[in-house]
């Protein structure tokens, strides 16, 4: 299944909506592509794997995992989700996001050394980047 990274639902024209993100997945797009899916014409919640599912007017399928949302932009998410009958996943997914991005900075945190740079990629862009800076004083 197609899946977005740091995804966001957006209004296009009147109640119909489009998924925003980074691709992963998709039969005739390279990994890391920035992508506008085409209208949505259904969103469902899969409570197990605790993503939305999305089919297309265009006949995809797309899976956006709760921890991948784009948290700055998830308050205008969870405004359009609500068109689709899918109230407060925005909340529930940026607070998800936000643990699972603080975890994993703790983590680096304890891995890298001094002046060491760490970058999630995607295909061939980068979506992260986390740098440990030099710890101690400056004389």
């Amino acid at each position: 299944m197609i899946r977005l990274y740091q995804w966001q639902i957006e209004r296009v024209e009147g109640n119909q909506c489009v998924a925003e993100g980074y691709v992963s997945g998709h039969p005739r797009l390279s990994d890391g592509t920035h992508i506008h899916t085409s209208v949505l014409v259904q969103v469902t919640v899969d409570t197990e794997g605790y993503s939305l599912l999305l089919v297309t007017h265009s006949g995809n399928h797309y899976c956006l995992a709760g921890g991948d949302i784009c948290t700055e932009k998830w308050e205008r998410t969870d405004k359009n989700l609500n068109l689709f009958g899918v109230s407060s996943f925005g909340k529930c997914a940026v607070a998800d996001a936000v643990r699972k991005k603080e975890k994993m900075g703790k983590e680096l945190e304890k891995r890298l050394s001094e002046n060491e740079l760490f970058l999630m990629m995607l295909g061939e862009r980068c979506t992260e980047a986390f740098f440990q800076g030099f710890r101690g004083y400056y004389p």
